[in-house]
């Protein structure tokens, strides 16, 4: 004859829980709300657009690294502002025409979970030996700043070189925060 073992502790909370609410149909429904009262799923995900997350002051402005995202599918990183000594490997310096603007690839943003995903490629070249960076940013929910996530940094064979979190500003952690009244 064999034993059983005795339950889990999750198989023995479900075991001693109330019995399960009645089906759907056997349950009074509730009626629905006003229509004017139902915000359509969207509204969510667009309480990102647009806005734009600098780092905090003295250096909240716009194109040092700054992260846009002026409308829905479209989202970059604006180095305009930064010094004419930050080059790619190859030579080209990040604030001219072809880089100032890099948009982000790869982009998806998840209005559930207030996360964003998208990669930076500078290949077929690299800065500082870093082919591709794989962003994750997750917003506050006001939005008003980037609470958590990281920032991966990977080489031209795939291997990870080395990641920076978003947060509070404690070490090896880097704060974004919304830069108020900003249009595209």
């Amino acid at each position: 004859e064999t034993q059983r073992a005795p339950p889990t502790a999750r198989a023995q909370r479900e075991l001693d829980s109330p019995p399960a609410s009645p089906p759907l149909e056997a349950q009074e429904r509730a009626p629905l709300p006003d229509s004017n009262h139902i915000q359509p799923p969207e509204a969510t995900a667009l309480a990102l657009w647009p806005r734009c997350f600098v780092q905090p002051p003295p250096n909240d402005r716009l194109g040092l690294s700054s992260y846009h995202f002026d409308e829905e599918g479209l989202a970059y990183i604006n180095y305009s502002g930064v010094s004419d000594d930050w080059r790619l490997d190859n030579g080209s310096q990040l604030n001219d025409s072809e880089h100032t603007f890099k948009e982000f690839s790869n982009a998806e943003f998840d209005s559930a979970t207030r996360t964003f995903r998208g990669r930076i490629d500078w290949q077929p070249t690299t800065w500082q030996g870093e082919a591709y960076l794989d962003y994750t940013m997750i917003f506050a929910p006001d939005f008003e700043a980037i609470e958590g996530g990281k920032v991966a940094y990977f080489d031209a064979k795939g291997s990870i070189l080395g990641e920076t979190k978003f947060g509070d500003g404690t070490a090896g952690s880097q704060v974004r925060i919304s830069l108020p009244n900003y249009t595209p």
